[in-house]
């Protein structure tokens, strides 16, 4: 079943009765046609769950290629923090089971968006590193290798001091948060090790894992990153680089 050129998705139309997939069809069509508030409801349409919500997030992602992106991002430049987020997990999905299948690649296939995601959402901002300030860090925290090489850094810690450095879009000044707890994972885990950092408001959970590679006399590393400040809670995609022990 499609609309014009964009697929709907076996599963989600199986899956739903005559009066739901009705209503997929208008959204899809109002969103070609650029209403804001069709996308909205199309971004928390009930899509059941597991392979069905997969389907969703095609849809949206197909939407994007077929309205371009910069259109895309202006009907969706007026959404809360809450909508972004739930577009991000949808166009997350949607790449990486889509027909172009591009996992984690959001910010290359859509950087406009991208962009506009994380200006929205995001709770942290960069940390301005003196030199002594990173040599009293064991890791170094960056969203991109280009990003670490400029020093546009988002997170350090000492896990040794058992400490996190971090600057928040809502404080002025950068603050220290101690370790609350870490863990081996088992093996057959995604992760290798999970950190949580934690004061009276914030918490860092960080769950890591070494891809291996030795640069300069670091340990290069893939991080799932989550920051809470007291509601707001924000999801990051990390590389890090750690001194060797």
């Amino acid at each position: 079943m499609q609309v014009k050129n964009i697929h709907l998705g076996n599963t989600l139309v199986q899956n739903q009765g005559l009066k739901e997939n009705g209503e997929l069809v208008k959204l899809v069509t109002d969103v070609l046609n650029e209403k804001r508030s069709s996308l909205g409801k199309l971004i928390h349409f009930d899509c059941g769950g597991l392979s069905s919500c997969y389907d969703l997030g095609f849809i949206l992602t197909q939407l994007i290629y077929e309205i371009g992106e910069q259109k895309f991002v202006t009907i969706s430049n007026e959404f809360d923090k809450t909508s972004l987020h739930q577009l991000s997990d949808f166009i997350d999905v949607g790449l990486a089971f889509g027909y172009k299948m591009k996992p984690d690649k959001i910010a290359e296939e859509f950087p406009i968006l991208r962009k506009l995601i994380n200006q929205k959402t995001e709770n942290i901002e960069y940390l301005r590193l003196s030199y002594s300030d990173i040599q009293k860090y064991s890791c170094l925290y960056s969203k991109s290798d280009e990003e670490y090489w400029n020093k546009n850094l988002h997170l350090a810690t000492n896990i040794e001091n058992k400490i996190a450095f971090i600057k928040l879009k809502s404080e002025p000044n950068r603050i220290e948060i101690p370790l609350f707890s870490s863990m081996k994972l088992l093996d057959n885990q995604e992760f290798d090790e999970e950190y949580i950092f934690k004061n009276d408001t914030v918490v860092i959970f960080i769950k890591t894992v070494s891809e291996k590679s030795n640069v300069m006399s670091t340990l290069k590393y893939s991080n799932n990153i989550k920051v809470k400040n007291g509601n707001e809670i924000s999801n990051y995609k990390m590389i890090s680089y750690c001194k060797e022990k």
